[in-house]
């Protein structure tokens, strides 16, 4: 992969992050003005399905050369963020009860800590009929898509004969219908990187490309026919948008949810053939990308704790805002960062 491309690849990914922030911190502190940038939360999602597969598709292709380094590595990469995150829940939600019981009481009653605790560590709060969302943590479902994806791919592209179908079917049977539900997104993602070396550098095609998917994704979230898509699908498959829900929970908007891959993906594929153009004010940027791109995962999963507890601790949203990200920043520094510590760690355990 090229210098330009990777750079572009982190600053989209953070990019996505901040949206996911910008939208739940819109929700959770009723903050008008983040509106016009607040509703691409679900999408963000989408897109970082997206890019998973696609990086996914480049490790190991050129860098995990075996099951045991594929595996490892990816079990370092999320349990590094993953369980620090859950916590921070804890630490976070035992505060919160103590110092504003009324709002952690009403808003996360009877919560079973010990189940809550046990299926997300081991990824399986969204596996199967499942269904267990981590209190002031929502971000969290899209962990155990992702673990499940890794799974699924490693099997597929590691092993093979007899061994390889074993796996993969105990790995679908164990992910469930919610999960599988959105894999093909995700597979996109890593196809995109196995044909994207054949796009070239076209900059009319690149421009038409971009174009497109802006229009076409404007159209589609301005006349609101993603939700009117989801609504007749729910009606369709499932009877009703309340059964769509029980059946799938956060794979609902699964028809929408491919529309909108097809478009991100057309999107990703014209910013590759016209990277050339702006590849000399990547590069210049390229310290403050790769320094922001580092606290990715961090972002997206200790935001939403923080901005909780510190809602009602602060009364300004940009302060409560600004402060979240902060810690976010000194946390990430002791666990994203720290990945090549847990790989070393696992590597001598095992």
């Amino acid at each position: 992969m090229s210098r330009s491309h990777s750079i572009l690849l982190d600053l989209l990914r953070f990019t996505a992050a901040m949206l996911v922030f910008l939208h739940h911190s819109e929700q959770i502190l009723g903050a008008n003005f983040l509106s016009p940038v607040a509703s691409f939360g679900h999408d963000a999602v989408i897109f970082f399905f997206i890019l998973s597969g696609f990086v996914i598709g480049y490790v190991s292709t050129e860098k995990e050369k075996t099951a045991y380094d594929y595996f490892v590595s990816r079990f370092a990469r999320i349990v590094s963020v993953s369980l620090p995150s859950i916590i921070l829940v804890v630490v976070l939600f035992l505060f919160g009860s103590y110092l504003y019981p009324e709002y952690y009481n009403r808003s996360y009653p009877d919560v079973a800590w010990l189940p809550t605790i046990g299926f997300s560590a081991l990824f399986l709060n969204q596996t199967m009929s499942v269904n267990i969302g981590m209190p002031t943590n929502g971000p969290y479902w899209s962990i155990s898509y992702e673990v499940w994806y890794y799974i699924m791919f490693g099997v597929c592209f590691y092993f093979k004969g007899m061994k390889r179908w074993v796996l993969l079917s105990l790995s679908v049977f164990i992910a469930g219908l919610k999960i599988i539900t959105l894999f093909p997104i995700w597979l996109a993602g890593y196809l995109c990187y196995r044909f994207y070396y054949k796009l070239g550098k076209n900059l009319v095609l690149g421009v038409v490309f971009v174009a497109l998917s802006f229009l076409l994704y404007g159209l589609l979230r301005i006349f609101n026919i993603d939700d009117a898509i989801v609504s007749y699908c729910s009606i369709l498959l499932f009877g009703g948008e309340d059964a769509a829900n029980a059946f799938l929970r956060y794979s609902k908007r699964f028809v929408a949810d491919y529309l909108i891959a097809i478009l991100f993906i057309l999107f990703l594929s014209g910013l590759f053939m016209l990277v050339d153009i702006f590849e000399s004010q990547l590069v210049r940027c390229e310290k403050i990308i790769r320094k922001a791109a580092s606290y990715t995962f961090s972002i997206y999963l200790y935001h939403y704790p923080l901005v909780v507890f510190l809602s009602l601790l602060l009364s300004n949203s940009l302060v409560v805002m600004a402060v979240s990200l902060l810690i976010v920043v000194v946390i990430g520094n002791i666990t994203e960062n720290k990945k090549q510590f847990y790989k070393n760690l696992i590597t001598r355990r095992l």
